[in-house]
């Protein structure tokens, strides 16, 4: 599952479209939670995109 921030549809459309095409239509959660949740991650991938609310969480079902 994918999880994005509300605030990416209305600022960031193009990545939410490139999202959506990818892996569907993802989970909503505000941009506090995301930043919040991702403390609990146990990978980052830097991919230099540099737009505003281009972040996102991918999870894998394969429980650690």
């Amino acid at each position: 599952k994918i999880v994005v921030a509300r605030e990416t549809s209305e600022v960031n459309p193009a990545v939410l479209a490139l999202l959506v095409g990818h892996f569907g239509e993802p989970e909503w959660t505000s941009h506090e939670e995301l930043k919040a949740e991702s403390g609990r991650a146990q990978l980052f991938i830097r991919t230099g995109e540099a737009t505003a609310f281009a972040n996102v969480i991918l999870q894998c079902g394969v429980p650690f």
